[in-house]
């Protein structure tokens, strides 16, 4: 059985148990009987709630990989886009103006090269009638591979130029929503700089922070459940962690926790959650909703004593059932 099943079926029995309690908040005549309960703790489920923060499970920086000033931008943050979307097209005339460049030095190669492969023909033929000397025939063949090997980087800084003509248009990687978009047309965009920031929304997790004294008990994998802030009333929704950060968050003594819904939920990445992770079992004193009454704006239960009843102020924990736990004000 499941941690999360364990503690559903510690919940369903648990056994309401508390001291002499009052059940009514008027004050009672000394001939009616007073209600009593004799108080005990119990064993139940301890579970840590804790609050974090939605986030996407895969974020990306749009960057360009070439350096040229925006000529337009097609997006918007909160904007939806979808994989291979256009977002941005930065201007092309440097680009164009290098490939112009290389395709120039690509013709004077391929010139150069049908010279040189005349001279080679023409010194070998000279070579073989004796009218000139090994070493100026071998010249002759050594610049004939040369000019190959210049036609070729020639060939190859063109095809890389025509490439680059392909980065003007910068496209989505993912299906997202943009959650930040960072320049404009007309900035100068350059490899490393951000242009936006698209986010996935399909699949959303729950980050937040775990003191170190109960990291130990929570490990990935492990059961837990979320709700979140901004859908209340929404069942429970269940979930698993998917990784802890095995490092402390800058002094704080507390731990990333990653939690993956295994249900699709209606949310957005920034959303408030909280999540529930079972710990352990701790002895409790549980009370039932019912007894509970306030006295000027604090909440606690009536006491039977000498036959008067007397307003006792409690502090509680978390709701268990029709009962609610004592933390504080009641002992056995």
């Amino acid at each position: 059985m499941s941690m999360l099943g364990a503690y559903m079926k510690s919940l369903i029995t648990i056994h309401f148990i508390a001291l002499i309690l009052i059940f009514t908040t008027t004050p009672l005549q000394a001939s009616i009987p007073l209600s009593q309960m004799p108080v005990k703790a119990h064993p139940l489920p301890f579970c840590f709630s804790a609050l974090g923060t939605l986030v996407s499970d895969q974020k990306v920086k749009i960057t360009s990989r070439i350096t040229g000033y925006l000529k337009s931008v097609k997006i918007k943050e909160g904007q939806r886009v979808k994989k291979g979307q256009l977002l941005a097209i930065i201007d092309d005339a440097n680009v164009n103006g290098v490939i112009l460049e290389f395709r120039a030095k690509v013709n004077q190669a391929s010139s150069a090269l049908k010279d040189a492969a005349l001279d080679k023909n023409k010194f070998a033929i000279l070579f073989k009638s004796g009218s000139i000397s090994e070493n100026e025939f071998r010249k002759a063949l050594l610049a004939h591979e040369i000019a190959i090997e210049q036609l070729a980087a020639s060939e190859a800084n063109l095809a890389v130029a025509k490439s680059q003509l392909a980065y003007t248009n910068i496209l989505s990687p993912i299906n997202g929503n943009i959650t930040e978009l960072y320049q404009h047309a007309g900035d100068l965009a350059s490899p490393g700089v951000a242009i936006a920031r698209v986010e996935t929304i399909q699949t959303l997790e729950l980050k937040t922070e775990i003191p170190e004294r109960y990291i130990s008990k929570i490990t990935p994998g492990g059961d837990t459940t979320l709700t979140i802030d901004a859908m209340p009333g929404t069942p429970e929704i269940r979930g698993t962690v998917s990784r802890i950060t095995p490092s402390s968050v800058g002094g704080t003594h507390t731990f990333e926790v990653f939690i993956t819904p295994l249900a699709p939920i209606n949310a957005l990445p920034g959303m408030f959650g909280r999540a529930r992770f079972f710990i352990g079992v701790e002895n409790k004193i549980v009370i039932p909703q019912s007894v509970i009454v306030k006295r000027h704006g604090l909440r606690g239960i009536l006491i039977a004593k000498n036959g008067n009843d007397t307003f006792r102020w409690l502090r509680f924990g978390d709701v268990r059932g029709n009962g609610i736990e004592v933390l504080a004000g009641l002992q056995e």
